[in-house]
């Protein structure tokens, strides 16, 4: 489904992971919506300190309608989000 991603928000990043410098990566189930939209979100894996920001920014996120003889359909995809500091 990352092909058919029209917008993605990147996850403000937790003052807290900050603080004690987390990084790493966010893996989620998610539920699309035959309009595109993202109607559900579960990580799978993750620190829990990054997990809210990841399933915020994802819940936001738009795609084009998934296509099965041409209707469209829900569809259930995983998506990863990577959080990396600045160095």
């Amino acid at each position: 489904m990352a092909a058919n991603l029209v917008v993605s928000r990147v996850p403000a990043y937790p003052e807290a992971a900050k603080a004690q410098e987390i990084e790493g990566s966010v893996i989620m189930d998610v539920l699309i919506a035959p309009n595109g939209s993202v109607t559900y979100v579960r990580t799978i894996d993750g620190d829990r300190l990054l997990q809210n920001a990841a399933e915020d920014a994802v819940m936001r996120w738009r795609y084009k309608p998934y296509l099965v003889n041409g209707v469209a359909v829900q569809v259930s995809t995983t998506v990863r989000v990577d959080f990396r500091l600045p160095h």
